[in-house]
């Protein structure tokens, strides 16, 4: 007699064991802790390992339902060998859909090899076509109509000796298997352990147009503070220049206490307006519009407008105060103390922010506090908006982000957020994971082709783009880079071509368009910078780039290539000054090819290496690029070209791909 040990029955499974087991379940974020993201009528694919003993057929399904659904879809998965399996569905409401996987023996299925194998061998079947009939007489009861009638005659013929072979035939059916599939016994169900999240957006998520500035600006000269129907008036040429996305730089009450001067150096003189950022005083808090710009009905009238020219506002979120906002007084638990009792300053590496107070997240009040800032972004929801850039959220508790980002998709899943985080690439990725639909980038100080390719390259990867959005800012208020300052025109150009085509979002801060480019000495701050002084932008300007940003927001739009779905990929030279790429729909009926000279200064030739390969165009086939900014046309045969970039006129073309229909004057677009 064996030993006895019984402590391993403890180890044994609770239920009935299953022969299938279903693993690597994608796309996954660190183990189903974060949801991946889709935008509204979007696909989501769904990979997975399901394996099972080979004697054994099996089938697997991905399931999914969107979170106010009771009910789940089923989507039948394929096999794509050694196991992997896969299935897509299409998401078509903003919010959080739940998707898993689920696996099961095909027990007609197993039993339909293990018939023919036998009928190969010359072995007797009847025992198990005698199995193979009561299993067709019993799929027949939860079947209707004709499929029930051919289940039951396909379970008569195999009953019927006197059919011989045919009853072989019979049961191999195609059309009778598929029939099987949906009416057949499953056996040893196996269901993924967890139910996986996407959080699906509505396009502005993931592609638009922004530009940002500031309503107080907008007055008649730099002494008199604007108001929000003097930013109206700006609200055409911006939709002109094709733009979506109107960001309105902070617009409530401004504190007085260290109300920082021109610059942002010392004391304010009077009549300085002070940094917006610094937001509260006994006017109000983050619920209410500075005085100097208007009323909140005057705010709504500048979202109504807005939306008429097919602008959507976004509002800037900066969660910190003032020392003169309301809630110092009426709620002091919810601020950071220093020994003395006093508010503490908001920390940062490179400013004394002086004329800010930071919150305190952590601390005893901090439920209140958190439900307080959720009902922040609550109010302006109330009001129309629906897009937030927030201001130096890596200042802030990650949990804080996850909770107050899902908080207000619950009652507004149309919400769009923005981080404007410029931290380390971890705390990035982290915010991102945490909610955030977009993040501002290091994309202003990617200069060189090796820097532009690389950084690309990383936000495309498989696993990031699954959750991190970036959205191409040139400039903020905060970042002038050097490339900009010395550049000159052509740098601008430049600039805005990379954001507009390689990116689905991309922006511009105002007066980007007019080539503002005075810094600070040995700084990339703006010189007389818009954030501590007003800065009217009329009456004669400039040359800019105004024309320039309005064709490249026109190819956009008219463009899928240039929108979410758009492949990216970049392409050899024999200059290390030019880059060469290309964006195309996964059909290729849509594909435009991208030469730019990154060098401001310089006139620079290369040979471009079109891959012809990728789009199907034969060696010896002569095709048509049309340049749709400069309005040129060129004919090219095979795979290389050679063009002169000189950055005076124009450093950069954007190519339309057509392809020869009858003669080389005869061209249609590429597909």
């Amino acid at each position: 007699m064996s030993p006895q040990h019984p402590a391993h029955a403890d180890t044994l499974p609770a239920g009935a064991p299953s022969s299938i087991s279903i693993s690597d379940v994608r796309p996954r974020l660190e183990g189903g802790r974060y949801p991946t993201r889709r935008i509204s009528g979007e696909w989501l694919g769904v990979t997975a390992s399901v394996l099972h003993p080979e004697p054994l057929e099996a089938r697997a399904a991905a399931l999914f339902r969107h979170e106010h659904d009771e009910t789940w879809q089923l989507v039948p998965m394929k096999p794509h060998g050694d196991g992997l399996w896969a299935a897509a569905f299409q998401l078509y409401a903003p919010g959080r859909y739940f998707y898993t996987v689920e696996a099961w023996v095909d027990e007609f299925a197993t039993w339909r090899e293990r018939l023919r194998r036998a009928a190969m061998a010359g072995r007797d079947t009847e025992a198990e076509l005698a199995s193979g009939a009561a299993m067709l007489r019993a799929a027949a009861k939860s079947a209707k109509g004709a499929v029930r009638l051919a289940l039951q005659k396909a379970a008569a013929r195999l009953a019927d000796r006197d059919l011989g072979m045919a009853r072989i035939h019979t049961a191999l059916d195609g059309e009778l298997a598929e029939q099987m599939a949906e009416h057949g016994p499953r056996g040893q169900h196996t269901a993924y352990e967890q139910e996986l999240v996407v959080l699906v957006e509505r396009e502005r998520a993931a592609y638009g147009s922004w530009y940002q500035f500031f309503p107080r600006s907008c007055g008649p000269d730099e002494r008199t503070h604007g108001t929000l129907r003097d930013a109206e008036q700006r609200l055409d040429d911006i939709a002109r220049m094709g733009f979506n996305t109107v960001l309105l730089s902070p617009v409530h009450p401004v504190g007085t206490t260290n109300r920082k001067g021109r610059e942002g150096q010392g004391a304010a003189r009077a009549g300085d307006p002070g940094s917006p950022w610094a937001i509260g005083s006994p006017e109000g808090g983050h619920t209410s519009i500075d005085p100097r710009l208007g009323t909140l009905e005057d705010f709504e009238r500048f979202t109504a407008a807005a939306r008429e020219k097919g602008l959507e506002v976004a509002m800037e979120i900066a969660l910190h105060a003032s020392p003169d906002h309301p809630w110092i007084a009426e709620h002091p638990g919810w601020f950071l103390r220093r020994a003395d009792g006093s508010p503490q300053p908001v920390d940062h590496p490179r400013q004394a922010f002086t004329d800010i107070v930071a919150f305190d997240f952590c601390g005893a009040e901090w439920r209140a506090l958190w439900a307080a800032l959720r009902d922040v972004f609550l109010f302006w929801c109330a009001r129309g908006v629906r897009c937030f850039r927030v201001d130096h959220p890596h200042a802030k508790p990650l949990a804080f982000w996850e909770w107050v980002l899902a908080e207000v998709r619950g009652k507004h899943p149309d919400a769009v957020f923005l981080a404007e985080s410029f931290t380390t690439p971890r705390l990035q990725e982290a915010l991102a994971k945490a909610g955030f639909s977009q993040m501002l980038t290091y994309f202003p100080w990617r200069n060189t082709k090796q820097e532009l390719v690389e950084f690309f390259a990383d936000l495309r990867s498989d696993q990031k783009s699954e959750y991190f959005r970036p959205n191409l800012f040139p400039t903020t208020p905060d970042v002038l880079p050097e490339y900009l300052q010395a550049g000159g025109r052509a740098a601008f150009l430049v600039r805005a071509f990379l954001a507009a085509t390689l990116g689905d979002s991309w922006g511009v801060y105002s007066g980007f368009e007019l080539g503002e480019n005075e810094a600070i000495p040995g700084t990339e701050e703006y010189a007389h910078s818009e954030k501590f002084e007003l800065r009217p932008r009329r009456g004669p300007q400039r040359q800019g780039i105004r024309e320039f940003i309005t064709r490249l927001n026109a190819v956009r739009r008219d463009h899928p290539a240039l929108q979410p779905g758009g492949v990216l990929s970049f392409h050899r030279t024999d200059n290390g000054s030019v880059l060469f790429y290309s964006r195309r729909t996964l059909d290729l009926r849509d594909v435009l090819l991208f030469v730019v000279n990154l060098d401001p200064r310089s006139v620079e030739a290369a040979w471009l290496e079109v891959p012809i390969d990728e789009l199907h165009i034969p060696e010896d086939d002569v095709y048509q690029v049309h340049d749709l900014l400069g309005d040129i046309r060129l004919h090219w045969q095979g795979r290389y070209a050679q063009l002169l970039l000189d950055p005076r006129t124009l450093p950069c073309h954007a190519f339309l791909l057509r392809r020869r229909v009858r003669s080389e004057r005869d061209f249609d677009y590429f597909g």
